[in-house]
């Protein structure tokens, strides 16, 4: 595929974003920025920065990137293959894109409304990391739903929206099976049902179950006393610890790497607050947790199946999400982490051919231990990626529980990359690897990891709260 025109990028440009990558000790390749091969393009790093965030698209433009984004996605996005075998038809989608912009006559819309398609595809195959990085005007990720602990466990065949529509669901996916709970209301815990499902779906007030249909009521509102956006590691009292990891940006990496430094570990509970951890590199995240649990042994046990693409288009689109992290505040201090960056960096470069491989992500994860503080873990519907892999990892401790509201769910569908719609210049990211968590093939984005506790009460952000939760649930066995 020939690149367009809009890929060419002024010798100014060029030259400047060399001289930055430089400045950071890498070695960029002759072609980067520029067209690569393949027509596969690098954008300099500060287009791609200003195509996040867009609030309004030249429908025209965009219309003319749809050829560019139909054949990036087939080349290295994951869920091509799955979404196209469970009966989605790619070629219809896009067909039916060009028309509704078409319709648009070229104006400037709304990043909203210039892909209100895209909202399709998520309510097919929920994806927590692909597609554009605008405001698209709905929510992503997944809905807690409540039901009477009368409902049984049975599999949800059908669910009821708010309009009155109804959705039916795939037969005995074990994704869309209600879970025994409990429900922390009124300062007691009380027995429950609870069913996590994809938010881009809408509203939903009932479930059907054996053919009877239950109500549904909503469990994820955000609390009050929002959790803090840098970490915090505190002794609330002489036998409960607490510790916030945040999103895990550049600068809170550094951050909790220097706090861990100040952990002193003990006590009968330990707090660990993930709420609105949009996730970031887990790295530093399990060191403090470490720091936290002495008494705990970390191996490099726990495999992951995974598969992911390696094409030229996905290798562009890794390199572009190091670029979103460079310009994030990534500080490349260390010989490895430049290495790394040079590695991806010399791949945009090299040939390649379309390839999918499988395999085993082996990740350093908690062993049971004879003696282990109780875990309560702070979750909600904001928590994702990476954030709900540390979920995933402390659930490996016996005892541990895990409160809140289910997670947000981009942790199937990961490693996500970047890229620039060379003509509407709008950031578009693309997850180029799927990962199977429960190693039985069930969807986890847009229903997220569940919960054992679904908080209910106004105030449960507090310290207050949570600590009159932790009593509630008494010391370790």
């Amino acid at each position: 595929m020939k690149p367009p025109a809009a890929c060419k990028i002024p010798a100014r440009a060029r030259a400047a974003e060399q001289t930055r990558l430089r400045r950071l000790g890498l070695t960029p390749p002759a072609a980067v920025p520029g067209v690569v091969a393949d027509g596969a393009w690098v954008p300099p790093t500060t287009w791609l920065e200003r195509g996040c965030g867009r609030r309004r698209v030249d429908s025209a433009r965009l219309r003319t990137d749809l050829p560019w984004l139909r054949r990036t996605l087939e080349e290295a996005y994951i869920g091509w293959a799955r979404a196209a075998r469970r009966g989605w038809n790619w070629d219809a989608f896009f067909r039916r894109w060009d028309r509704h912009l078409r319709r648009l006559r070229g104006r400037s819309v709304s990043s909203a409304t210039a892909f209100a398609l895209w909202r399709e595809f998520l309510a097919f195959q929920p994806d927590g990391h692909t597609g554009p990085l605008v405001t698209l005007g709905f929510k992503r990720g997944s809905q807690t739903l409540l039901l009477s602990p009368d409902a049984g466990g049975g599999p949800v065949t059908a669910v009821r929206l708010a309009d009155g529509s109804v959705r039916k669901l795939r037969n005995g996916a074990k994704e869309n099976r209600p879970r025994r709970v409990q429900v922390w209301r009124g300062g007691r815990l009380e027995p429950g049902r609870m069913l996590s499902l994809p938010a881009v779906w809408g509203t939903l007030n009932a479930v059907r179950i054996g053919g009877r249909w239950w109500p549904a009521e909503a469990g994820g509102a955000a609390p009050r006393g929002a959790a803090a956006q840098r970490p915090v590691w505190q002794r609330w009292s002489p036998d409960t610890s607490y510790l916030r990891i945040p999103t895990l940006t550049p600068e809170n990496s550094r951050r909790l790497r220097r706090l861990t430094a100040r952990v002193r570990p003990g006590g009968a509970r330990l707090v660990v607050d993930l709420r609105g951890n949009k996730g970031g590199s887990a790295t530093a995240a399990i060191g403090a947790l470490r720091a936290c649990l002495p008494e705990v042994a970390w191996t490099a046990a726990t495999r992951i199946a995974w598969r992911w693409r390696d094409t030229r288009a996905a290798r562009v689109l890794r390199w572009g999400w190091v670029q979103g992290r460079l310009a994030a505040g990534l500080k490349l201090q260390s010989a490895g982490t430049r290495r790394a960056a040079q590695k991806l960096l010399d791949l945009v470069a090299l040939p390649s051919s379309a390839a999918e491989h499988g395999g085993w992500m082996r990740l350093i994860s908690p062993a049971p231990a004879s003696r282990t503080p109780r875990v309560l873990v702070l979750v909600d519907e904001r928590c994702g990626s990476d954030g709900e892999l540390l979920v995933w990892l402390l659930g490996k401790l016996p005892g541990v529980i895990v409160a809140g509201a289910c997670t947000f769910g981009a942790v199937q569908f990961a490693q996500p990359g970047d890229g620039l719609l060379p003509h509407s210049r709008v950031a578009f990211r693309v997850a180029l690897a799927e990962t199977d968590l429960y190693g039985d093939g069930r969807a986890v984005d847009g229903h997220g990891l569940p919960v054992d506790i679904v908080l209910r009460d106004a105030a449960r952000g507090t310290r207050a709260a949570i600590l009159a939760l932790t009593g509630a649930l008494g010391s370790p066995r």
